[in-house]
């Protein structure tokens, strides 16, 4: 829709609509706007009776009135506003017909002393305008040419408070008071400015570059003693470090292996015993110390994997670390627990031999009968001839006739060599293979954990210096801008001694 304004046609006048009270303009149309508004000679302020009383208005009142001379505001009212009597009937609210009062109130009532300030030094003006009785007139007038009003016009049938404002507000911005309000405002506001520029920038620096250059002097700080724990960590090699446990792991397996055969031989003499009281084979005798040797070597496995774990999981993974060597890891933040682990997978123990042999048993002790003798047989001959078939059953009484009287103790000495042997072999593939393997995964981890948190801390810290060769850079021009606003508020109080009395005049 589109209202007649030859007022403004035949003018150098711009009037530029900004948002209204309480509007969101998310598009940003108060920024938009915000150049004009801080270049506008006045302002003119509508508001709704409505929310003549609001606190908001008074706020945005004061906000207008520290930035111009000259406000004008319209009382925006509705003369066709009713109210309900007490029979049911609607009669002309006070709003239409009288909106003086409606003014005369918000004068004696509601209005601050700096706003009664400004009304009585005629820097803030009132005008209660029905605003759509006022457009519908010019909307019904538009196709007739229209004469410019102008104070004192007798042409008019009617008064008309939009006419009254209209010329007030021309005939301002055409006198010289606007021309000397325009000076004095726009002192005041370069003062204004000024004084917001140094304390913006001086609660710039103070919260946010003073704030970060701390923050970022804290961060070399703290990478400063990781560089120093990160040196500690790499002066001894981890392979030193895991020098008191190698040893003392060596010691627990060969403890082990004496453990080991003494629990064989508990088992082993048990078995050997029922064998000869038995009509089991000699095949039958060997498979049962076959599988008593490979339980044995399992459960041998079994204690070193869980020594080896207990290892990885204690406090510094078996390494023999100084108070201050534990510090500089735990201050890198590399766990060894976690590395050790890791490093357990490549160090699992040798698995168990399924091809094995079982224990030769030879030579098996059998006793020499006089017939033996007396046919001048060997005692191999006599052994071939009570084991010609390994698998055959042997009677329990020839095994009494023909064996000796400690032939368990005996057979138990046959066996046992075979079980000490391949525990000794284990625990030689144990150090070689699975303890070697878990240092050096171990080593291997840690050096790169101590690598990569070499460049971690490398890239930190030009980081954190780049950050305050700019917080620096970005301090010198605060300060620039704060010193130049300075020496313009020096300029501007220049001024304000000049037009001393035009300033106080103007600020009322």
């Amino acid at each position: 829709m589109e209202l007649p304004a030859r007022n403004l046609r035949e003018s150098g006048t711009v009037l530029v609509d900004t948002p209204g009270l309480y509007s969101k303009m998310k598009f940003g149309y108060d920024f938009m706007t915000r150049e004009f508004r801080d270049s506008a000679a006045c302002a003119v302020f509508v508001v709704k009776t409505d929310n003549l009383f609001l606190e908001q208005v008074f706020d945005d009142f004061n906000d207008l009135l520290e930035q111009f001379s000259r406000v004008f505001v319209v009382v925006n009212i509705d003369k066709n506003k009713s109210d309900l009597q007490a029979d049911g009937s609607l009669s002309p609210s006070l709003e239409s017909r009288d909106p003086d009062r409606i003014v005369e109130a918000f004068e004696m009532l509601t209005m601050s002393a700096p706003l009664r300030r400004a009304s009585e030094t005629g820097r803030l003006h009132l005008y209660p305008i029905d605003l759509r009785s006022a457009a519908a007139r010019r909307l019904q007038a538009s196709a007739a040419p229209v004469e410019p009003l102008t104070q004192g016009d007798e042409a008019a049938d009617e008064p008309d408070a939009f006419d009254d404002f209209l010329n007030d507000l021309m005939g301002y911005l055409n006198s010289t008071d606007y021309l000397r309000e325009f000076m004095t405002d726009t002192i005041r506001q370069s003062g204004k400015l000024c004084a917001e520029i140094r304390q913006h920038c001086a609660s710039h620096l103070e919260s946010v570059v003073d704030a970060e250059q701390s923050r970022q002097r804290t961060t070399l700080d703290a990478i400063a003693r990781k560089q120093q724990a990160l040196e500690v960590a790499n002066t001894t090699a981890p392979v030193e470090w895991m020098a008191d446990t190698l040893g003392r792991l060596k010691r627990e397996r060969e403890e082990s292996v004496n453990t080991t055969r003494a629990t064989f031989r508990e088992a082993a003499q048990p078995a050997i015993a029922t064998w000869l009281e038995s009509d089991e084979s000699l095949e039958q005798l060997k498979s049962t110390l076959k599988g008593l040797m490979d339980e044995s070597c399992q459960r041998f496995l079994a204690e070193e994997e869980i020594r080896l774990t207990a290892c990885a999981r204690s406090a510094h993974a078996g390494f023999s670390l100084s108070s201050a060597e534990a510090e500089s890891f735990a201050i890198l933040g590399i766990d060894l627990p976690s590395l050790a682990d890791e490093s357990l997978s490549e160090s699992a123990s040798p698995a168990l031999d399924p091809s094995g042999q079982a224990p030769d048993l030879n030579p098996f002790p059998v006793r020499m009968g006089f017939t033996d003798k007396l046919l001048f047989r060997s005692p191999d001959t006599v052994r071939k001839r009570l084991f010609k078939d390994p698998a055959q059953e042997i009677p329990a009484r020839a095994k009494r006739g023909k064996l000796e009287d400690n032939a368990g103790e005996a057979i138990f000495a046959l066996a046992e060599p075979d079980l000490k042997q391949r525990l000794e072999q284990l625990s030689a593939r144990i150090g070689e293979s699975a303890v070697d393997a878990y240092v050096a995964g171990v080593s291997r981890r840690v050096q790169a954990a101590c690598t990569k948190v070499k460049k971690d801390l490398d890239d930190q810290e030009a980081h954190a210096n780049q950050t305050l060769a700019r917080l620096t850079e970005l301090k010198e021009k605060y300060r620039g801008l704060s010193d130049l606003a300075e020496e313009v508020s020096a300029t501007v109080h220049d001024l304000e001694e000049k037009h001393a009395p035009e300033l106080e005049l103007t600020s009322g």
